[in-house]
């Protein structure tokens, strides 16, 4: 089961909402039924090392969770089926 739900607040309304410091190019529009692995607006908060000063910023994140087993097993996948194609030609 996928989990889905709506993003419907302009760059402009985030900014002003979560007083946000910085803005980032690449922004998606509004998206009334946002699926896992589709960019969103996200808001990072970061403390600058060198002044302590805490600056937040509005950039595309992508949404959704991969598990570690799986990322795992398409890695072997991918590796054993390019691999597969050079054997086979030997």
């Amino acid at each position: 089961m996928c989990g889905r739900y709506a993003s419907s607040a302009s760059p402009q309304d985030l900014m002003e909402e979560f007083e946000v410091d910085d803005l980032f190019d690449g922004l998606p529009g509004p998206d009334y039924n946002v699926a896992p692995t589709v960019q969103v607006p996200a808001i990072f908060e970061r403390r600058v090392k060198d002044s302590g000063e805490v600056r937040r910023r509005l950039a595309p994140l992508v949404w959704g969770l991969v598990p570690s087993d799986v990322a795992r097993a398409s890695r072997r996948s991918s590796l054993s089926s390019s691999i597969g194609p050079m054997a086979a030609g030997s």
